[in-house]
């Protein structure tokens, strides 16, 4: 449960190191009742002088529109401090142009319980401010995919570095030191590659050894593989079971010239489509199911099946959809979620108050430690309810 973004936490405007699967449980955990506490997430691009303008300005106006939505009393005049505060800080950011390579910014706030968190993101999130008891985390999931490791390789060097959303980050860039002759003839191309075949695999096989670590310290959970079908091919049986179970391959001529850009894009299409592919068998499974075929049974489909699963402890990953919306409930004191308004906890009977259903959940898989992926891509679980997981048991 760690998604891959480029996170820089700061405290009360202090540079602070904390693991973040642990920021995110505190945050998961975290009560305002009875007052009132603030989750802002912005997209920056700092050097842009437009963009800084409408931060302001976005930021202006919807704490303006919660400061009229307020009623009188003590929990509404902190939420203002915590509003007034949020303003400041976005303010200090466009006047001091914090980090120009930064391109989101997540405020969270609740003056009453000494909360004040700025995480500078390395990926843009959709604009919210969001007022309410308990901090909105599910965005950090929308910006967030697999851990990706990227492996652009030929016979003659090797481009490798993790892949976000947007843009590659270089690694390491080994050389073989090999250079084969320019032919103009296919037999005579054909004989030279006999020639060097001894040097190119024990190349490869070095390439694929190098991988291997840089797919255990980044804790990758895909390796993108982009490289001619028999290059590929090659470090592929170089690689223990386990790592290859991670592949997935873009075939491309030259892959050791394409830009970053287009490295980034290439890994990010082979991502959307594992993703799809893997909704897609998800969907097929409980289909299974419920024509009585052969299935494990450890999926669940759908607000109800999920929400029984989450309270029972079940949970293995969360899918979700970013368009998912419904109406649910979270138990502050046992942790128990639920669809629709409900006064009280079905289970212990805490009186509860009415939240988004998706939120709920989301806080509750990060409290079992499952894994989450909110779905940015239109998929066959919009048209099946719109969240599904996979199950411990």
């Amino acid at each position: 449960m760690d998604p891959t973004l480029s996170v820089e936490l700061r405290d009360h405007g202090r540079p602070a190191a904390r693991p973040f699967d642990e920021l995110l449980r505190q945050l998961a955990g975290f009560e305002a009742a009875p007052s009132l506490c603030a989750s802002i997430y912005l997209p920056v691009r700092w050097r842009d002088e437009q963009q800084r303008e409408r931060v302001r300005l976005f930021v202006k106006e919807e704490a303006r529109q919660v400061r009229v939505r307020l009623g009188d009393g003590e929990a509404d005049d902190r939420l203002r401090r915590d509003l007034t505060r949020a303003e400041e800080l976005v303010e200090e950011r466009v006047r001091q142009s914090i980090d120009p390579s930064d391109r989101g910014l997540a405020l969270f706030l609740s003056s009453p319980h000494g909360l004040e968190l700025a995480l500078r993101l390395g990926e843009p999130p959709t604009a919210r401010l969001h007022v309410g008891r308990a901090l909105l985390l599910a965005p950090l999931f929308a910006l967030a995919a697999r851990r990706t490791l990227v492996a652009a390789i030929d016979h003659h060097a090797a481009r490798i570095g993790v892949a976000t959303a947007s843009r590659f980050d270089h690694l390491e860039a080994p050389e073989s030191g090999i250079e084969l002759p320019q032919r103009t003839s296919a037999s005579a191309r054909h004989a030279v590659g006999w020639r060097f075949a001894g040097h190119i695999g024990s190349w490869l096989s070095d390439a694929a050894s190098r991988i291997v670590d840089l797919l255990r310290e980044t804790r990758a959970e895909r390796l993108v593989l982009v490289a001619r079908p028999s290059i590929a091919e090659a470090v592929e049986e170089c690689l223990p079971q386990r790592e290859r179970a991670l592949v997935l391959r873009v075939e491309h001529s030259d892959p050791t010239a394409a830009d970053d850009g287009a490295i980034a894009e290439l890994a990010r299409a082979a991502c959307a489509e594992a993703t799809r592919a893997a909704v897609d068998g998800l969907l097929d499974e409980v289909g299974s199911i419920e024509r009585g075929a052969s299935g494990q049974g450890r999926v669940a489909v759908g607000a109800a099946a999920v929400v029984r699963a989450a309270n029972e402890g079940r949970l293995r990953a969360l899918v979700l959809s970013a368009r998912f919306s419904a109406v649910g409930w979270r138990c502050s004191a046992c942790g128990a979620v639920g669809e629709g308004g409900s006064a009280s906890c079905v289970a212990c009977g805490i009186p509860v108050a009415a939240n988004d259903l998706g939120e709920a959940l989301v806080r509750r898989a990060i409290l079992s430690g499952a894994r989450i992926d909110v779905l940015d891509r239109l998929t066959r679980l919009d048209v099946a309810g719109g969240v599904a997981a996979t199950l411990r048991f």
